[in-house]
């Protein structure tokens, strides 16, 4: 019987060790070596864009494009009500420079 954790589990784990190094839970697909991680533990057969994908799907991380990959981070239960906070810091902004 293998010991191997699932793959969600891995992606999981990976964001929240970014998050307790570096203080950020995002990480980059190739230049963090996700990818190259993932094809070492399961093998080169692995589809980590379906894999990640499922994980979107299921709400249980974001993703976006960026150069040379994609991001992941992790979704916080906190989430909703920072960007509606920062939203409403930068619109008290931009209507003070009007003043």
């Amino acid at each position: 019987m293998s010991n191997q954790i699932n793959p969600e589990d891995f992606i999981l784990r990976a964001l929240k060790t970014a998050k307790k190094e570096k203080g950020i839970a995002h990480i980059h697909t190739v230049y963090d070596g996700l990818n190259a991680a993932l094809r070492e533990y399961y093998g080169s057969d692995i589809d980590v864009i379906k894999l990640t994908d499922e994980l979107v799907t299921k709400g249980l991380i974001r993703k976006w494009p960026v150069k040379g990959g994609a991001m992941l981070a992790l979704i916080s239960a906190d989430e909703d009500k920072i960007i509606p906070k920062k939203a409403a810091e930068l619109l008290a902004k931009i209507k003070a420079f009007e003043k």
